[in-house]
């Protein structure tokens, strides 16, 4: 009697199982509800996530909203929330997209825009329509009504696709042979592949579904490239050279352009006019279109230089502000198409470490508008080095992404206040940070920056020491210098400069010389590493004969 009750027991548990396993292996489950606010980010093959919860919204229009810091998160949008203003700025390579507030206005490129809605607060959460920025974010987004599903998808990303190959293509929960079929699908019905094991696809339906299917159910069809980004163009013609650029030191007032000999191979000269006044993004300027009349008549370009007057704290201010940043590109562009220059080199140093992604999100707002009107634009930066205010706060390769150039201030290596003698810019050390910030920039982005000056060392003795003092001076100087003491320049392998040293009492004075040997071993560079040219800190301080060195360093690479 037992036997037969186990019996009985163990064919109700097979009976059950055999149903179960029918149902799973024929049969579409019950169980695939789709809660409210199912969300596919696409981000092309290999990288489908799927989102449940309240994390978009949609208004009746059929509007989509998807939160900023997704956009963010998971497509790479560069984007910023000012949550004092409630402004939410998106930015592309040629496009500044700005959000003022919920209900607010929108701008593009700081040109207010009609056509695309308000973005929302939730929370203190902003949500960014992104329905209508398809076209400048390279972002489709699609709601399925039927499976209440919101598909976004990468367009730079590749994206390859499969068709059913046989009716009846069941769709299942897992790649098993017995996992829960999800649905069913007709024969030609067009799949995105997600992964491929071999024996099972991933893939993601048409209408929002993500599941697996065998993959002698399915053949491959096509696959869709990224869309790819067009590059800006080089703003300077191949046929024209090298960039040699010089910039132009305007103290209270601009040099007698009458004054200024032959600048033999210049075409850009960059004056220091403009300067950030305060933290509201306030802007002085000592610009003066007599000079800049001077340089149009010799063909040179003119990148005006815009600087941060190396004062931290109201630059930490200012790149915190939105308000302030727009207003200061606002301003800065009105002049550069006032006096109708050509460019813009941006000087920011001694910024805090702490303000390295705001001094990027600051290029990036301005760099847009600048190229929309044919405009070039440059930042000055430091070689590579651990000082925080001088150097780590600057993230080179994302400002190389964005700026048409990026001069490389190769000098200072013994900077004034240094408590040890030595050069300026020694060749080894001037080479190493052109690799160094080639790690991060392509080199026809690159301009070496060469030091047309060179300090005088004063070693004094005392009781604790060797006192080190230092001057800034220019090649003339040190040629005065070396006729007066009758002294014999001796040339410095490692430095790849001549060197002097002499008495004045019991000071010793030393001098790592610039001239034209030592810069045409710095050129020398320009060519080795094919960088887009040298910039000179500071016209002014050079001998004349510089200027036929420099020509000549080019013309003998060509």
């Amino acid at each position: 009697m037992k036997k037969i009750f186990y019996m009985l027991i163990l064919m109700a548990v097979l009976g059950f199982g055999s149903v179960y396993m029918l149902n799973s292996f024929f049969f579409v489950s019950k169980a695939d509800q789709f809660s409210d606010n199912r969300f596919i980010i696409n981000n092309g093959t290999e990288n489908v996530v799927e989102v449940i919860g309240e994390v978009i919204l949609k208004d009746e229009g059929n509007t989509i909203y998807v939160p900023l810091e997704f956009l963010v998160e998971l497509f790479d949008i560069k984007a910023d929330y000012d949550k004092g203003y409630n402004i939410a700025t998106i930015t592309t390579l040629d496009k500044v997209i700005r959000f003022y507030g919920d209900g607010g206005v929108i701008k593009i490129n700081y040109k207010e825009e009609q056509g695309i809605p308000s973005m929302l607060l939730d929370n203190e959460t902003p949500f960014i329509p992104i329905s209508h920025l398809e076209d400048y974010l390279n972002i489709e987004s699609v709601f399925i009504e039927k499976t209440n599903t919101i598909i976004l998808t990468n367009l730079n990303k590749d994206r390859s696709f499969l068709e059913v190959s046989k009716d009846q293509g069941r769709l299942r929960s897992k790649n098993r042979l017995f996992s829960q079929v999800l649905l069913t699908m007709p024969k030609n019905e067009k799949l995105q592949l997600i992964e491929n094991d071999g024996k099972w696809l991933k893939v993601l339906t048409e209408q929002g579904h993500i599941g697996y299917i065998n993959s002698s159910a399915a053949i491959e069809t096509d696959t869709i490239e990224s869309l790819k980004i067009p590059e800006r163009a080089i703003p300077w013609p191949e046929e024209a050279g090298k960039i040699l650029l010089a910039w132009e030191h305007v103290y209270s007032k601009n040099p007698d352009t009458s004054q200024i000999g032959d600048l033999k191979g210049l075409n850009v000269i960059s004056p220091t006019w403009i300067s950030l006044k305060d933290e509201t993004g306030a802007v002085t300027h000592k610009i003066d279109s007599e000079y800049i009349q001077w340089a149009k008549q010799r063909d040179y370009q003119v990148w005006a230089l815009f600087d941060n007057q190396f004062n931290p704290d109201v630059t930490n201010t200012f790149l915190n502000d939105a308000v302030s940043r727009e207003r200061a590109i606002i301003d800065v562009l009105k002049l550069i198409k006032d006096y109708n220059m050509d460019g813009l080199n941006i000087d920011f140093e001694n910024v805090y470490l702490k303000d390295r992604e705001k001094l990027v999100q600051f290029v990036r707002e301005l760099v847009p508008v600048f190229h929309e009107n044919n405009l070039v634009v440059s930042m000055d930066v430091t070689v590579k080095s651990m000082a925080e205010n001088w150097s780590l706060f600057y993230d080179r390769k994302a400002l190389g992404e964005v700026l048409d150039y990026m001069a490389i201030m190769a000098y200072d290596e013994h900077w004034a206040a240094s408590p040890k003698s030595g050069s300026v810019a020694s060749i080894g050390w001037v080479e190493r940070g052109i690799v160094g910030i080639l790690e991060d920039v392509p080199p026809e982005k690159l301009l070496l920056g060469m030091p047309l000056y060179t300090r005088i060392w004063t070693e004094t003795p005392t009781d604790q020491g060797v006192k080190v003092t230092s001057k800034s001076v220019g090649m003339e100087t040190v040629n005065n210098i070396i006729a007066e003491y009758d002294l014999e320049k001796v040339w410095d392998e490692a430095a790849g400069q001549y060197y002097v040293e002499y008495k004045t009492g019991e000071k010793t004075n030393k001098i790592w010389i610039e001239d034209a040997e030592s810069m045409k071993l710095k050129y020398d560079l320009v060519h080795k590493y094919n960088l887009a040219g040298a910039a000179l800190w500071r016209r002014g301080f050079e001998t004349p004969n510089i200027w036929d060195a420099l020509d000549g360093f080019e013309n003998s690479n060509e």
